[in-house]
């Protein structure tokens, strides 16, 4: 994997770190603030030391737990406090989302949390997060994470969308268009559109943005320039990537980056 690092400043905690593979994404680290964000896929949060309290405008009032499971595209505000959090961004076709989904011991309007044995995971978690492994094994752990759960018979995945998102990651620097990517799967722009929701929980304008983010923070082990990665994955400029990764992220990316702990990113 290639990695980008930037340095701790005197700081005795290990560094926080992102995970960048193809099918899924961890980050595990504190976030010192409340963040407001909408990503691009479903995602799994465990507290490795407190608790995440939990806000949205769907909510009556907010909920506090150690573990949450949220789906994609879904406005959230979460205050994960001092305390590292392990972060897992899921894959896109929502398998890993279903493959938890029946782990969760309260759902509220969409947001599970309370994982089952939560304890194993956080003290799983605790311990990658104190002694750095090396990214494969991380994964391993990942995929008998989400793998133990048998897929629901209900879950389907459409080879078209399949083959949708497969055009989009690989055509990064082309915008191809929704005409042109219903053309190649054989549907009309409104059944793909429709499809595509349903399958995903976004909208494919959506989802491409999200996949630019990820390409960008990928791109920039290569390349050690955000406002680089930025261009090359398909922003205009860095305004546009810094608005689009803020409400995606809950975050700038500065923010991210610029951990007084060290930052790490580590990607296929």
């Amino acid at each position: 994997m290639n990695t980008f690092i930037v340095p701790s400043a005197h700081s005795s905690e290990p560094p926080s770190r992102l995970y960048l593979w193809k099918q899924r994404t961890l980050y595990i680290g504190p976030i010192q603030e409340p963040i407001c964000f909408s990503s691009g896929a479903a995602s799994f949060a465990v507290s490795l030391g407190g608790t995440i309290e939990i806000s949205s405008k769907e909510l009556e009032q907010p909920v506090t737990c150690r573990s949450i499971l949220t789906p994609p595209g879904m406005d959230i505000e979460c205050n994960f406090g001092s305390a590292p959090v392990a972060i897992c961004i899921l894959d896109v076709l929502c398998n890993d989302y279903t493959s938890l989904l029946p782990l969760m011991q309260n759902t509220l309007q969409n947001i599970s949390y309370g994982i089952k044995k939560e304890q194993s995971y956080i003290d799983t978690f605790t311990e990658h997060f104190q002694n750095e492994r090396p990214p494969a094994e991380i994964y391993q752990y990942l995929e008998k994470l989400l793998s133990r759960q048998i897929m629901s018979d209900q879950h389907h995945i459409d080879p078209r969308i399949d083959k949708v998102i497969e055009l989009i990651q690989e055509n990064i620097d082309d915008n191809l268009s929704i005409e042109s990517l219903a053309e190649t799967v054989e549907l009309s722009v409104p059944r793909l559109t429709q499809l595509f929701r349903i399958q995903t929980g976004l909208a494919i304008r959506r989802y491409r943005l999200w996949h630019r983010l990820f390409r960008s923070l990928a791109d920039l082990t290569v390349n050690g320039s955000l406002t680089n990665s930025a261009i090359n994955a398909g922003f205009s400029d860095a305004s546009h990537f810094n608005r689009t990764f803020k409400i995606m992220f809950g975050m700038t990316p500065t923010h991210l980056l610029m951990q007084s702990n060290g930052f790490k990113i580590f990607t296929e």
